[in-house]
C-alpha cells in the first residue's frame, strides 16, 4: 500500500484488529496503534503487511 498516512486504518492482511496508522518511519516502516482491551498496543509493520480492507469481510454478492 503506497497511499498509507497516518489515521489511516489498516490490517494485517493474515487477519488483525482494526490499527491505526501513527507514523512512517524513515525506513518506511508503518508504526500503528491498536487496543489489546483497554491497554493500547503500538508496533510497526512492512506496508506490504498491510490492507486497508478488512480481511475478515465477505463482499455482497451482486444484486440483480
Amino acid at each position: 500500500m503506497s497511499d498509507l498516512q497516518p489515521g489511516t486504518i489498516v490490517w494485517l492482511k493474515s487477519g488483525s484488529p482494526p490499527m491505526t496508522v501513527a507514523s512512517i518511519a524513515e525506513g518506511g516502516r508503518v508504526n500503528c496503534s491498536w487496543f489489546d482491551g483497554a491497554k493500547k498496543v503500538n508496533d510497526h509493520f512492512r506496508p506490504e503487511q498491510l490492507t486497508d480492507k478488512n480481511p475478515t469481510l465477505t463482499p455482497l454478492p451482486p444484486t440483480r
